[in-house]
């Protein structure tokens, strides 16, 4: 349950809603550091979940030990769903 990130907001000005697991975050050098959701929303808008997903693929494949980006493996499991309003 500490994983899951929860809220809410009004749906006034909303245009898409994402649900994803957290293989879609993009990689961090310092786990500490908060997320980079500027980033991913700036994906999404260019390219779709498709677009995030090869972002965060490519930053993966270039650190197979998991040195530069600290995680448990090389790849993590990707589940997502966008809902455009």
């Amino acid at each position: 349950m500490r994983f899951l990130k929860s809220g809410s907001e009004k749906l006034e000005g909303i245009k898409h809603i994402l649900l994803f697991t957290d293989g879609l975050f993009i990689p961090k050098e310092n786990p500490a550091t908060p997320d980079d959701f500027q980033t991913f929303t700036k994906l999404f808008l260019e390219g779709g979940l498709i677009k995030i997903k090869n972002f965060v693929r490519n930053l993966e494949k270039d650190d197979p030990y998991c040195w530069r980006y600290p995680r448990y493996k090389q790849y993590d499991d990707i589940a997502a769903i966008a809902i455009t309003l």
